[in-house]
């Protein structure tokens, strides 16, 4: 600031009394202020004027400036010096000469030395406002002042709730490292401005007080980076940092296909299948706040290897003739999708003798036999579990029945009872062999034969034989028959049928009435009673009361059909005996007719069945075709033949069912066997009344080896197009209703063609974006792809998909091909 200072003029006081005229007086001259700044303005003070030798003062005076010694004309007869003018340090002199009309007096001089001036400042702010801990504090000093021009510079004084803690000095902005306070301290500075010289007034700045960080991390990443539906993940943060200290804590969030499944601090196989991305999103927090989120890699699940706990076969005292599988226990696979499925290798004494569900006539007796099964999803096989050996123990024979044949001895004609035992089965091979035993009335009669003498019995004596099958080490189970001793009247046919006649036909069939029984069979009637009403169906000739048929013997009785007109027949016949079991016993006799085609040539034979013959045309080794004629097959009425053709035997392990039967014209079937050894094929004929022939079998003997020149499948499929359906949603009651949509694709295998097979085994495969599945036909011959019923809340929406379908043919030999289409569908709401 400029000074300003008054100066005070003397009055100018005449000398008296002086005998003589003094000399002129120097005036008399300060300056001030004394030490002034370079901020100072400098005033010339007159304290006395210079006086004349009358005594007058000086009327004007002149002023001279100079600075060091050097003169600064330009302020001539300035009685100020002006602060802008100054300079720290210089001495600047002033001399002051008074003017007169006579003369001059002496000049008078004074001098000042300008010294500095103090800085100062207008204010402190420290920043930023609103700082954490890791945070730098910085004090910027504004309003410097300082007159001499002299560098800026603060001396900086930090305080933290109220004690200093450091002390720095700088040109204008001063930091203070966070390592200085903490979260809660209070902050503030002292700047004092200095100019090298001197300081001027301190100025206190605004206080802060320091917030809590918030922590933050660089990434984070999934434990463990791959996995499986048996995998707990974590989600791990890389790189955390928290300038308050405070304890790592992380917040997770998992998604699932990008979708939020959960909060909790891991994720495991509840929560995802297998084929799903999982991902977490992990957030820093130190107690307080949370830091900035940071998503992790993303992991897709792979498939998880099922288990099993252990496997043992069954039976687990097998016989040869058994089949034997695994059963399985503990099954276990972390993937709800996967289908449990198992691979199975059997070996018999070390040797591997099959693979597969089962196992059949690949041992016998004293074999050991052990299964190695491998859990299999499809995708991935477990971990294999081998069953402990079973050993094969001889079998039991076994026998299907036993039959009691009355028939006369041929050494005398005796009649004897004859045990015949049949159905003896050996899985072993071990020869048949039988042992019998005899009773009479429950008593043991007779000895340990086939035969059994009857002269000895009564009527009404019970004959009974026990036939146990023997191999020669172990009985089997024993089969019986009993009869009863007595007449036994047995009635052929039954009932009589004279089948579909023309009208004006008249006709006989014998009713034969034979006596098994032991003893003769005495007739007391024979009758015939029309139900019908016809009349038509007659006893020409009934036997006589009292007529007798001996053991073995039988007598034909004719029964009379004569048609006259088209209305069915029918009657009973009854037959009275002595046969204890059935003195009375009844049987029918039916007539059918129609209308002659010519009745002059009537036609009186009732249908009768065709004859099947099988005949073997070509065979070779196994996948080679085999073709068999029904050719000659024949029917005695010369009606046309249909045929139906089965497999009755083939080889332990075939897969070959009639399903790969191709007919070749009307009367030749073809098929491919896929194992060597031998096969029955049985053929019926059937004509157009429908009457079936007696079966027949054909015997195939098939050879080893496959046919190195056999040539493979070729698969085509058209390509599907877009399927796109569009439904319309109407406004119900309680809002909109829309509905169900469920596309449909229809494929079928006629692009499959191979020239050298008859048939191939064909599958399909399918994979799906929306839960599609597949059903195909029992041969694989057409494939229908079902989208689950898809729905909408509302108009305006829909939902697509697409699937990749896949044909596989495969023929006998094992060569294949596969071709693929892709198919997509959209459902539309409007």
């Amino acid at each position: 600031m400029r000074r300003v200072i008054s100066w005070i003029a003397l009055a100018t006081l005449p000398l008296a009394g002086c005998p003589s005229e003094p000399d002129p007086t120097a005036p008399q001259v300060a300056l001030g202020p004394q030490a002034p700044g370079t901020g100072d303005d400098v005033f010339l003070q007159l304290r006395a004027p210079g006086f004349l030798p009358d005594g007058s003062v000086y009327a004007s005076h002149t002023v001279r400036w100079s600075a060091d010694g050097e003169g600064l004309s330009e302020l001539d007869d300035a009685w100020v010096l002006p602060a802008e003018k100054t300079t720290r340090g210089v001495t600047y002199t002033v001399e002051v000469t008074p003017q007169g009309e006579e003369e001059e007096a002496p000049s008078a001089t004074a001098s000042v030395t300008v010294v500095n001036t103090a800085p100062s400042l207008g204010g402190a702010l420290l920043g930023p406002l609103d700082p954490q801990e890791g945070s730098v504090l910085s004090v910027q000093a504004s309003g410097w002042t300082d007159p001499d021009g002299d560098t800026p510079l603060v001396q900086v004084q930090w305080l933290v709730n109220g004690a200093v803690v450091a002390e720095a000095s700088g040109p204008g902005e001063v930091d203070l490292a966070s390592s200085f306070f903490a979260r809660g301290d209070e902050v503030w500075a002292t700047v004092t401005p200095d100019d090298g010289v001197e300081t001027g007034a301190a100025v206190e700045s605004n206080h802060v007080v320091i917030g809590n960080a918030s922590p933050t991390i660089e990434a984070a990443h999934l434990d463990p980076s791959a996995g499986t539906e048996l995998d707990v993940f974590s989600c791990v943060a890389d790189g955390w940092v928290d300038p308050d200290g405070d304890p790592d804590e992380l917040r997770v969030r998992w998604f699932v296909n990008g979708t939020p499944v959960s909060t909790a601090a891991t994720l495991d196989g509840t929560l995802f299948d297998e084929g799903q991305a999982i991902w977490c999103e992990a957030r820093p927090f130190d107690g307080l706040v949370e830091g900035p989120a940071v998503l992790s890699d993303v992991v897709v699940i792979d498939n998880a290897p099922p288990s099993v706990v252990g496997a043992a076969v069954v039976p687990a005292t097998p016989v040869a003739s058994d089949v034997l599988t695994v059963e399985v226990s503990g099954w276990s696979d972390p993937d709800p999708s996967d289908v449990e499925g198992y691979e199975v290798t059997w070996s018999v004494n070390g040797v591997v003798a099959g693979t597969g569900a089962s196992l059949a006539g690949a041992f016998a007796r004293g074999d050991s036999v052990v299964a190695e099964v491998v859990p299999d999803d499809g995708q991935d096989q477990g971990v294999p579990v081998t069953t402990a050996a079973v050993v094969v123990v001889n079998s039991v024979p076994v026998a299907a029945g036993v039959t009691l044949v009355l028939e006369p001895s041929p050494l005398d004609g005796a009649l004897l009872l004859t045990a015949v035992p049949d159905g003896f089965a050996d899985a072993d091979g071990d020869p048949e062999g039988w042992v019998y035993a005899w009773t009479v009335n429950g008593q043991a009669a007779g000895a340990d034969s086939a035969a059994f003498a009857t002269d000895a019995l009564q009527d009404g004596d019970v004959v009974t034989v026990t036939a146990t099958p023997d191999d020669g080490l172990v009985l089997g189970a024993p089969v019986t028959a009993s009869v009863e001793a007595g007449p036994f009247l047995v009635v052929t046919p039954d009932p009589l049928a004279f089948g579909d006649l023309e009208v004006g036909c008249d006709v006989t069939l014998p009713l034969t009435l034979q006596n098994d029984g032991m003893l003769p069979l005495v007739l007391d009637d024979v009758s015939l009673t029309d139900v019908g009403g016809t009349g038509e169906l007659t006893l020409p000739s009934p036997p006589a009361q009292g007529t007798e048929i001996p053991p073995g013997g039988s007598l034909d009785v004719l029964v009379a059909f004569t048609v006259v007109d088209a209305t069915p027949a029918s009657a009973d016949i009854t037959i009275t005996s002595n046969d204890p079991t059935a003195p009375t016993l009844s049987t029918t006799a039916t007539g059918e007719a129609h209308a002659a085609v010519d009745p002059a040539n009537l036609v009186c034979v009732p249908n009768e069945a065709p004859v099947a013959i099988a005949t073997v045309l070509t065979s070779g080794d196994q996948c080679s075709q085999v073709a068999i004629t029904a050719l000659g097959s024949w029917d005695p009425d010369g009606d046309p033949l249909t045929y139906d053709w089965t497999i009755e035997s083939a080889p332990a392990g075939s897969v070959v069912s009639e399903a790969a039967f191709v007919t070749a014209g009307p009367d030749v079937l073809l098929f491919e066997p896929d194992l060597p050894g031998t096969w029955e094929i049985g053929l019926v004929a059937i004509d157009a009344p429908g009457a079936e022939s007696a079966p027949v079998t054909a015997s195939v003997t098939i050879g080893a080896g496959l046919d190195p020149n056999n040539q493979g499948p070729t698969v085509t499929l058209p390509t599907p197009s877009i399927t796109t359906i569009t439904a319309t949603c109407e406004t119900g009651p309680y809002g909109p209703v829309c509905p169900p949509c469920a596309p449909t694709l229809e494929l079928d295998a006629s692009g499959v063609t191979d020239p050298d097979s008859v048939n191939t085994a064909k599958e399909w495969g399918l994979v799906g974006t929306a839960g599609e599945t597949i059903a195909a036909s029992f041969d694989g011959g057409t494939a229908t792809v079902l989208v689950p019923t898809q729905t909408a809340t509302a108009a305006g929406q829909s939902t697509s998909g697409t699937v990749d379908v896949t044909l596989t043919a495969t023929d006998c030999e094992g060569l294949s091909d596969a071709a693929s289409v892709t198919w997509d569908w959209e459902c539309v709401w409007n």
